[in-house]
């Protein structure tokens, strides 16, 4: 199954609003080919492949290009600053300095030196392998995400929120561990990224597209599709198709 292929049956399956995203990381910007936009100016990682979600292009970043420390030592760009090792930047958030050194601690980071650069677009227009894939979701469509995930093995999808570090859980965890995650997009990434109040981030390995998509349509056979048919809040579910082995009173 082609990436346009998936892309268009995640659309038509969930109505997704943007684009899945697919990003590759880079020992060298110019591995990106000369056919992609640059910034010109200094951006966040996550204004990288949010432009290339909600713009459509093919987009590349060197750590030269990078505004945020944050992002660029997760993704191992940089070696961890100090004042992020520290607990200096988290201590703004959290109770005390003690507390904010050992959240920096669990926050999720590949090997300093290990890339360089970055890669993001739009998921049907990508002409390489991609790391990981970002779809981004409503909490509705995030869950048709995790049935499908689901279908064929029944892995439930990990839900990953430190309140920050966005890029850390969307790309650092999902290399790192190898799996799918549910990511509750940071502060930062809401407010410089345009990622809005609603949306929540699927980020998946490539190599579990093709059987999100079975399951996914597999489940749609079977009824559970997007949007979610909505019955009333004060009918009794019985009265509405309510499946019966759910039933309080069911007998075999």
């Amino acid at each position: 199954m082609s990436y346009v292929e998936i892309s268009d049956k995640l659309f038509k399956l969930l109505k997704l609003e943007t684009t899945p995203v697919a990003i590759k990381l880079l020992k060298d910007v110019s591995e990106a080919g000369d056919k992609v936009r640059r910034p010109r100016v200094k951006l966040a990682a996550c204004q990288i492949w949010n432009i290339a979600r909600f713009y459509g292009w093919v987009f590349a970043g060197s750590v030269e290009d990078m505004a945020c420390a944050p992002g660029a030592a997760a993704l191992g760009f940089i070696e961890v600053p100090p004042q992020i090792a520290s607990g200096e930047i988290a201590k703004a958030r959290l109770s005390s300095l003690e507390v904010a050194k050992r959240t920096e601690e669990a926050v999720p980071r590949l090997k300093p030196g290990t890339w360089r650069a970055m890669v993001a677009a739009p998921l049907e227009r990508a002409t390489f392998t991609p790391d990981v894939v970002l779809i981004y979701a409503s909490p509705a469509q995030a869950l048709r995400l995790s049935q499908g995930y689901g279908w064929r093995n029944g892995d439930k999808t990990r839900l990953s929120t430190l309140g920050e570090y966005a890029c850390a859980e969307c790309i650092a965890q999902v290399l790192l561990e190898g799996k799918p995650f549910l990511v509750n997009p940071c502060y930062g990434e809401r407010r410089f990224g345009l990622t809005r109040d609603y949306e929540l981030c699927f980020s998946t390995p490539p190599t579990y597209l093709q059987d999100i998509i079975v399951g996914l349509e597999k489940t749609h056979e079977a009824g559970w599709r997007y949007p979610i048919p909505y019955f009333g809040v004060l009918a009794q579910p019985y009265d509405g198709g309510f499946p019966p082995l759910y039933r309080m009173d069911y007998k075999k």
